[in-house]
């Protein structure tokens, strides 16, 4: 069904037909909804006004949804809102995610709905790109996973249970997804910290979501992040790693927003290195973020991922909002300056660089990719005074350390 009264519904009505001929597709106005669409899975809302009236159009729709039978029977039903600002309804989006009736927004520009993904809905979609990942990252040997038509009911429920998560694992790392393009061909390429950081967030969801359940084999395996086996955490992050793929080829894909934390930690990077005498002819990266080049944007994107990695290993993490004051021990700053090293040496082999024993930006080299034992004291001291300023850091944020 979609749902509007512009001539933009009406066009998209006719396109519908045209694209799908085997689908049913009719339209009707936001208060006709109930009686014109009861029993139906998927609906299109197309609004072509402001920002305000597709917000208002939205949850509009959605009351009248909740007040109504509507719905598929047992299960969930998608509501896809095509608008001119589809990414300031973020919020209504985030607050559907989980309950009967699913909020997606797409870019009116970039939206390309395919006949599956209004038949079945978002969540089987992303559900059998999940398992699809899975499969794609079967270690070599290992039993091949089945076809998700092939797939027993208890995996395919462990899918769905994933893809309700995948949004919230994207927005962990100030991604979203939207609706790709026909002539898209590269999907987002995630940093190593946030694949890391992604991957034990899953791993908790999978944790809390095995709870009781005996019917999974696999379910043994409930331990903490940093006691579960090395090869299990590889095969995870394989996972994540792929995911942006898998959506892509479901066409959704994996965009990095506009504004998020990244730029806070760059600018109490910036209030930091200030305070020790540092200028922009010393350090050049000591620019405002819209002069940033786009390596050292995923530099600090990688580093504030990697914050609540480093939390976590203390049994500790970044809370909303303010808290009591925490003071890192001296052990503490140690272990996680020894994380943070480890970090800082992955994403700049990630980046492409190389070790020498002169640093030269321009041929990304750098004599510092060594282990933590063989760095001089000055540069240790470098990351031991920036983990010892993550309380404060936090706080930048708009979180504490808890």
């Amino acid at each position: 069904a979609i749902v509007g009264s512009s001539r933009l519904s009406e066009r998209v009505v006719v396109d519908a037909g045209r694209r799908w001929p085997d689908v049913s597709v009719a339209r009707c106005d936001v208060g006709a909804v109930p009686a014109s669409v009861s029993g139906l899975r998927s609906l299109v809302l197309v609004s072509d006004s402001a920002e305000g009236d597709a917000l208002t159009d939205s949850l509009a729709l959605v009351h009248r949804l909740r007040s109504s039978s509507f719905g598929a029977a047992g299960g969930t039903t998608d509501v896809f809102v095509l608008s001119p600002r589809a990414r300031n309804l973020g919020g209504i989006v985030a607050s559907t995610q989980g309950t009967a009736i699913r909020i997606h927004a797409f870019d009116l520009a970039e939206a390309v709905l395919t006949a599956e993904l209004i038949t079945a809905g978002a969540r089987e979609i992303i559900a059998r790109a999940v398992h699809e990942t899975y499969r794609r990252t079967a270690a070599v040997g290992a039993s091949t996973l089945p076809a998700w038509d092939d797939l027993d009911e208890h995996h395919r429920e462990a899918s769905r249970a994933a893809a309700d998560a995948v949004g919230m694992l994207f927005r962990s790392v100030g991604c979203d997804l939207v609706a790709s393009t026909p002539d898209e061909t590269e999907p987002l390429r995630l940093l190593p910290s946030e694949v890391e950081l992604m991957a034990l967030l899953e791993h908790d969801r999978w944790l809390a979501w095995t709870a009781g359940r005996t019917e999974l084999p696999e379910a043994d395996n409930r331990v903490d992040w940093f006691d579960v086996a090395e090869p299990v955490q590889d095969r995870t992050q394989q996972v994540i790693r792929h995911l942006p793929i898998a959506l892509r080829d479901v066409g959704q894909r994996v965009v990095r927003l506009e504004r998020s934390q990244a730029q806070a930690l760059h600018a109490a990077y910036v209030e930091r290195r200030t305070t020790f005498g540092e200028s922009v002819e010393s350090n050049p990266s000591l620019v405002a973020w819209d002069r940033l080049p786009e390596s050292l944007r995923d530099s600090n994107r990688d580093q504030l991922a990697h914050l609540r990695v480093k939390l976590r290993s203390i049994g500790l993490d970044l809370v909303d909002g303010p808290g009591p004051e925490v003071v890192l021990t001296d052990a503490q700053v140690e272990q996680l300056s020894v994380m943070e090293h480890d970090r800082w040496v992955r994403h700049r082999r990630f980046d492409g660089w190389s070790s020498g024993d002169v640093k030269d930006a321009d041929r990304k080299i750098s004599p510092y990719l060594v282990a933590w034992t063989d760095l001089d004291e000055a540069t240790r001291e470098t990351d031991r005074e920036f983990v010892r300023s993550i309380p404060a850091i936090a706080e930048s944020l708009g979180c504490h350390v808890g």
